[in-house]
């Protein structure tokens, strides 16, 4: 059985650069976690556990969201339900968090479908990464990333409940840069359709940004076909228009599958595209 490393669960904050590739290699050793590490000037961890933003809102006067490690500007989500999503864990699961992965990612998974280091973008309590992590022969880092510390708190504990290695970290997926580090596997379960047209065009450069040469992309979104879709239900060709060359991607397949979500029984309509970076 592996063992979880608390040590390596980071919080990063927008603007600071987080650990870099050479850094990664070298925690490698899974050091002892240390209490009170203070990352950023901001955030505290205690025990590898960092503390949730409580309370964050907008701010009326500059639009950014105040109360927490990430100083950002609202998504077109958060601007129009006027709450960061954060909000979303506080009273209870998200709509979209149904404890368990989605099945269309355990059966990527089960294909062999992840190499290498994996990126979940918008990994929410983390279900989907902690599968993939559960799943790995070799010990090879996965990393969730979210801007809702609520959750990624959720996901922490599930991660030391269930002796899974993983990182989790508070960060921007509009600025994946600031990471400091590449993957060969990337993995967007529901994030992509929640952006409008100019923040996907931010989106793309930011996940080109962190995506090795050759490596893939794979978005689960909501698709704009079929009965009872979900909310910001996306067209096949916003997909291609999002990942196309000219961007550092080739849109390999896009297939129809199913999301499952507390409010669908049978799951709501769906895209799975598999995307390489070039």
């Amino acid at each position: 059985m592996r063992v979880v490393t608390p040590g390596r669960v980071f919080s990063l904050a927008v603007g600071f650069p987080g650990p870099s590739r050479a850094d990664a290699h070298r925690e490698a050793g899974r050091s002892a976690p240390r209490a009170g590490v203070v990352r950023n000037g901001r955030s505290v961890c205690y025990d590898g556990r960092c503390r949730p933003s409580e309370g964050a809102k907008m701010s009326e006067k500059s639009g950014a969201f105040a109360g927490g490690p990430l100083r950002r500007r609202p998504t077109s989500h958060e601007r129009k339900s006027g709450e960061p999503w954060d909000a979303s864990y506080r009273n209870g699961p998200a709509p979209w968090d149904i404890g368990r992965p989605q099945p269309a990612i355990v059966r990527l998974a089960s294909a062999g479908a992840f190499d290498g280091a994996v990126l979940d973008a918008g990994c929410g309590t983390g279900e989907n990464a902690l599968h993939i992590a559960a799943l790995r022969v070799a010990a090879l880092p996965v990393l969730g990333v979210d801007v809702a510390e609520t959750a990624l708190a959720i996901a922490r504990k599930k991660a030391l409940e269930r002796a899974v290695e993983i990182e989790f970290a508070a960060a921007d997926a509009l600025f994946l840069e600031r990471l400091e580090r590449r993957f060969q596997t990337v993995l967007d379960c529901g994030l992509f359709h929640a952006f409008d047209d100019e923040e996907r065009t931010r989106y793309a450069a930011s996940l080109a940004s962190v995506t090795e040469r050759g490596g893939t992309l794979y978005v689960l979104c909501f698709s704009d076909e079929g009965l009872d879709t979900g909310p910001h239900p996306v067209g096949r060709e916003e997909l291609r228009a999002a990942f196309h060359p000219g961007r550092g991607w080739d849109v390999v397949r896009v297939k129809p599958e199913r999301i499952e979500t507390r409010y669908h029984a049978s799951g709501a309509p769906a895209w799975l595209a598999e995307i390489k970076r070039i």
